[in-house]
């Protein structure tokens, strides 16, 4: 979980007490086909996906729906971190220390992390989801999808 204030990191850790907006990178909702439509959306931008139907995208869905129902956040948002970070322009493998040392770099022009440094995987996921979601309140990030939502930024000239 990352919390931000404003544009300042001020939490990165296990999701603990509750928030008002949150953005969760799972799927909020599942089908019996592999890719829902905003999945497709996604898929039309050039972004590569995992479909929902495989079986680790099962036990993410159960995750997400933990946040949903156990009322930790008001309002939850799904988002696609790999989505945020490719179309703010800067979507860099994070299997390697050197992918995820530039994606560190590349999130300072969004957010001020602190002193957090040299973050892993799952914690650069964290506050990519947690910019999307501040994207949102600034007006810079939309929804897409019909049948399904993926909190997604603005990008181009958009942004």
């Amino acid at each position: 979980m990352a919390a931000l204030e404003g544009k300042r990191l001020v939490y990165l850790g296990e999701p603990r007490g509750k928030c008002a907006i949150c953005g969760v990178d799972a799927p909020l909702t599942r089908g019996s086909e592999p890719f829902r439509d905003c999945d497709r959306e996604i898929l039309r931008m050039g972004i590569r996906l995992y479909p929902v139907n495989m079986g680790f995208m099962k036990e993410l869905h159960h995750s997400a729906l933990r946040i949903v129902h156990g009322g930790i956040c008001a309002y939850v948002f799904e988002v696609y971190p790999h989505a945020t970070r490719k179309l703010l322009g800067f979507g860099y493998s994070k299997r390697d220390a050197s992918g995820r040392r530039r994606i560190e770099e590349a999130l300072k022009q969004f957010v001020n992390l602190g002193s957090y440094r040299n973050l892993n995987a799952d914690q650069l996921d964290a506050i990519a989801s947690a910019l999307t979601v501040m994207l949102f309140l600034e007006g810079k990030a939309r929804c897409v999808g019909r049948e399904c939502r993926i909190l997604l930024p603005l990008f181009g000239n958009s942004l």
